[in-house]
């Protein structure tokens, strides 16, 4: 079944365009930066939460947040789950301009990648 172009066709694959993607890697999209819980960050920094997987109830899976110094893209300090380890890459300082954060998990080698600069927030 096919539909005129930008319809969406029920039970139909999504097209991507450009670049194809790899089987088994997905984008998830980022949470906005705000702090939502005012634990997980210390006043004055924005959380940004990185999912690594959506559960069957459509809650994200987070392997840990990343807090940066508020409205810059200046890495403060990151909360890692269980299981997970963190190494920042890219502290947002000197002419970077961009945090870079990857966590793993070495028993499964599950691995997501923040990258937060400005104007654009990734998780991959």
């Amino acid at each position: 079944m096919q539909g005129f172009p930008g319809e969406e066709v029920p039970g139909a694959e999504p097209r991507l365009r450009g670049r194809r993607r790899r089987p088994g890697r997905h984008r998830i999209p980022a949470t906005s930066a705000s702090a939502v819980e005012p634990s997980a960050c210390s006043a004055g920094t924005d959380a940004i939460d990185v999912p690594f997987a959506i559960s069957a109830d459509n809650t994200p899976e987070l392997a840990g947040s990343v807090c940066v110094v508020s409205g810059t893209t200046q890495f403060a300090s990151v909360n890692v789950t269980d299981g997970w380890a963190a190494e920042v890459r890219s502290d947002g300082t000197n002419n970077s301009n961009r945090t870079d954060v990857r966590f793993t998990r070495s028993a499964t080698r599950d691995r997501v990648e923040l990258c937060h600069e400005p104007g654009r927030t990734e998780i991959k």
